[in-house]
């Protein structure tokens, strides 16, 4: 079964969106990032993310964009996935999957949450299936 046409819609705009992420976050203009970003967007992270144990939690656009933008090298690295069915971003260098990006965004294509994931035990639970370029 194919989806239906307003999943094949949503599926086409998160693709877009996330295509749009990508291109900001490898392009190193900080205001093409702020640009696609919600001012209330929050960026989440686990643990193993923040390096200090503890959870990350970002909000606002500016916040938000200047995390994307340092994570650059990365996102020339990343790739378009499916992530339990909806289009995020991994980042699998040599193959080993560290990274994924579950973004959120409004009809209106603006991203309101970003989640990082890098806990290698919530990594493994995730369905995924790289997308072509």
């Amino acid at each position: 079964g194919a989806p239906s046409p307003d999943r094949a819609a949503d599926l086409a705009r998160q693709r877009e969106v996330a295509t749009a992420f990508l291109a900001a976050a490898r392009g190193g203009d900080i205001s093409d990032l702020i640009a696609l970003l919600d001012a209330d967007v929050t960026l989440t992270g686990d643990a193993t993310v923040s390096g200090s144990g503890r959870p990350l939690e970002l909000h606002g656009a500016a916040k938000v964009a200047r995390g994307a933008h340092s994570a650059a090298s990365r996102a020339e690295a990343s790739q378009l996935a499916l992530v339990d069915g909806e289009v995020g971003v991994v980042w699998a260098p040599g193959g080993h999957l560290q990274v994924v990006l579950r973004l959120t965004s409004r009809p209106d294509r603006k991203i309101t949450a970003i989640e990082v994931i890098a806990d290698p035990d919530r990594l493994n639970r995730l369905q995924l299936a790289l997308l072509p370029e």
